[in-house]
């Protein structure tokens, strides 16, 4: 029995009753560690407290425990969902950790070069606290150059975001999913200062558009620092800053990440992840 987190508390209680292998499919880290890290951003930015819609409430946090505690295993996209799991006194056994895909026909490098003269950064997902979006629009506040821009696109968590930054950014609030490729082929880099994640399947989509990717370590990225892009710490805008900076003044270093990144996309294939996913499945059965 194979359900996805939040969706499986009443069918793992039967199958718990059933002899059933449970396996829950935790596509983000584990709750307890989100609303952690989310009371330090809290508490080191109050104004954002009134804003930030990502925390976990109490009743909602006993049923996905308890989903958890049913389990059989735990499937998650990356190291650092395991490690948030594992923190939690979960054992590292039950844990499989099978990272995601991209459509990589759908996602692409762009054919032609970009004739838009501009360096544009693009950031994909909801405009949130648990995204670190706040630390982006403050880099882009302090590097404030006519020639680079910032297009993000995504439902907004809060005007918050617009109503501080708006000069430094252009929102796209929707945009049909078979669009979204076009904003990724018309970008130079992808930037995702994410807080806390599973693994970010917008950071397949970049990769697989040949964009160098700069992330956090808590993105759960497949991406190779220095090779694809770069891996930086949470809450850093000065290393947001200077890695844009990087990229803007390199283009060698640009183009290269660029053809490593989509490299690296295809070794993550949705035809890849349901192989995987299908030799897990197949391991338990003969071994039960």
């Amino acid at each position: 029995l194979w359900c996805g987190l939040d969706s499986a508390l009443e069918a793992f209680k039967i199958g718990r009753n059933e002899n059933t292998i449970i396996i829950l499919d935790q596509f983000i880290g584990h709750p307890l560690a989100l609303n952690k890290i989310l009371d330090e951003e809290e508490k080191s930015h109050p104004t954002l407290k009134d804003i930030t819609k990502d925390k976990i409430t109490e009743e909602k946090m006993k049923r996905l425990i308890k989903e958890i505690e049913l389990a059989d295993f735990i499937v998650v996209g990356s190291e650092f969902a395991r490690n948030t799991v594992i923190e939690q006194d979960i054992l590292a056994q039950k844990i499989k950790i099978i990272p995601y895909g991209v459509d990589t026909n759908l996602f692409h490098p762009a054919y032609k070069a970009k004739k838009h003269g501009a360096f544009k950064i693009l950031f994909v997902g909801n405009i949130s606290v648990r995204k670190g979006c706040h630390y982006l629009l403050e880099a882009m506040s302090q590097i404030n150059l006519p020639g680079v821009q910032l297009t993000m696109v995504g439902q907004m968590e809060d005007h918050y975001f617009l109503n501080k930054f708006g000069n430094y950014f252009k929102w796209v609030p929707q945009v049909p999913h078979l669009e979204i490729p076009d904003f990724y082929r018309e970008a130079d880099i992808y930037v995702y200062p994410t807080l806390f994640e599973g693994s970010s399947l917008s950071i397949y989509e970049a990769l697989a558009s040949g964009l160098p990717v700069i992330t956090t370590s808590n993105s759960g990225s497949v991406i190779r620092d220095k090779k694809d892009g770069f891996i930086i710490s949470i809450r850093d805008v000065e290393a947001i800053k200077e890695k844009i900076l990087e990229l803007y003044h390199n283009q060698k270093l640009l183009k290269e990440m660029g053809v490593n990144a989509r490299n690296r996309a295809e070794q993550y294939s949705w035809e890849i992840y349901h192989n995987k996913v299908g030799y897990f499945i197949k391991s338990l059965i003969e071994n039960d």
